[in-house]
């Protein structure tokens, strides 16, 4: 019994300290979860919890933790994003400026072999050019825009005046690109390269109707709808520069030849530059198209003209045969008014250029280029812009059909 006695007190002992070792480690866990030695002074609101007991959480509930990643520059993807855009622009119009080419080819080689007759008519010349390049080509340009979204400017109005302003600032332009590219073909003559477009001759009354319709009507409709509103309307969110550059630059060389290259590389900067920053593509095919009629105007006084001038080898022995058998009246009635356009042309032209001076200069805190809302790394622009696939092989095309225009025959 005493041993049973004892044993039982044994029990019970045991019992008493069991329950108090774990006492003591319940308070020895809690003491644990606190580190008497943290220099964070929070509030007495806080807990503090241990390693072990946090060793599984997110590391974002350390605000003083180190991220795992530092941030990634984007510039890299930006400039393989932008290359990829600008890669579709260019293979649009790649392939419209292609399928152009090949179908006027086409077109103009089944008529010389089935229809000779036809081939030299300056109806069928001036017919062509519009029909292959919009009837033809433009629904394979829209076909391939559509996939490249387009955004609108913003309209905004300006007054006849200031229009004007641009029409004659455009005018000046050109004039000055016209300077250079007659230095160009002037120093390529040297070489024996004939860089001068092929001149247009004498016209029939409808082939001249054509002409006219072509130049002052479709054609102003179809390039500003082309090389202003599409072009600009796609790119116009990389900023003003890029889209005004981009449509001028395409708009020159378009016109395959190297004399046109420069005045209409100008004039479309201008005409650019005035569709983005007023949304109105009229206020430009009005530009275009009173430009194109000046140079209907000069095309009338140059074939006036011309047998003037080549029956005149001699102008000095010309004046003085026309004034010494009183040829004077019927020189004036002749000849009166196409010399009176000529010069009232140049006045045009010199009026222009000086627009084309002064007004930047007057106005040039009112300039605006605005930034896109997506933006070109910096120094990156030039690469993403011109070195991709697409612009490589548009300004190929171009290239290829400028040197075309200086070969014989």
């Amino acid at each position: 019994i005493a041993v049973e006695q004892d044993r039982n007190g044994n029990l019970v002992n045991q019992d008493s300290s069991v329950e108090n070792e774990q006492k003591t480690e319940v308070l020895q866990n809690e003491q644990s979860a606190c580190d008497p030695d943290s220099d964070v002074n929070a509030s007495a609101d806080r807990e503090f919890l241990c390693e072990e007991e946090t060793a599984d959480l997110p590391i974002d509930l350390f605000e003083e933790e180190e991220p795992f990643f530092s941030p990634v520059d984007d510039s890299a993807l930006r400039v393989k994003a932008g290359k990829r855009f600008f890669s579709k622009i260019g293979f649009a119009w790649a392939i419209y400026t292609f399928v152009f080419l090949l179908s006027a080819t086409c077109i103009a080689l089944a008529v010389k072999m089935f229809a000779p007759s036809l081939a030299e008519s300056a109806f069928i010349q001036n017919l062509l050019p519009p029909v292959c390049l919009y009837l033809i080509g433009l629904p394979i340009l829209l076909l391939f825009c559509n996939g490249v979204k387009g955004e609108k400017p913003e309209k905004k109005k300006i007054g006849f005046g200031t229009w004007m302003l641009y029409l004659f600032v455009c005018i000046g332009m050109m004039y000055a690109g016209s300077q250079i590219s007659q230095v160009i073909v002037g120093i390529l003559s040297l070489f024996g390269i004939d860089a001068m477009p092929e001149t247009l001759g004498e016209m029939d009354t409808p082939g001249f109707i054509m002409y006219f319709i072509y130049c002052v009507i479709i054609a102003p409709l179809g390039e500003e709808f082309v090389y202003r509103k599409l072009l600009i309307d796609r790119t116009r969110k990389f900023g003003c520069l890029v889209s005004v550059l981009l449509s001028g630059l395409t708009f020159g060389f378009m016109h395959g030849n190297l004399f046109q290259l420069f005045f209409a590389l100008f004039a479309g900067i201008v005409m650019a530059y005035l569709y983005f920053h007023t949304g109105n593509v009229w206020l430009t095919v009005g530009i275009h198209a009173v430009i194109n009629l000046i140079s209907v105007f000069s095309y009338l006084i140059n074939m006036k003209l011309n047998p003037l001038i080549e029956a005149a080898s001699d102008l000095t022995t010309f004046v003085a045969d026309v004034l010494n058998n009183d040829l004077v009246l019927l020189f004036i009635a002749d000849y009166g008014f196409a010399l009176i356009g000529l010069l009232l042309i140049s006045q045009l032209y010199t009026a222009g250029f000086a627009c084309a001076i002064a007004l930047p200069l007057a106005f040039k805190k009112s300039l605006s280029f605005d930034k896109g809302a997506e933006t070109l790394p910096r120094g990156k622009g030039f690469s993403v812009i011109f070195i991709n696939a697409g612009v490589i092989v548009l300004f190929l095309i171009y290239i290829a059909e400028i040197v075309m225009s200086m070969l014989p025959n």
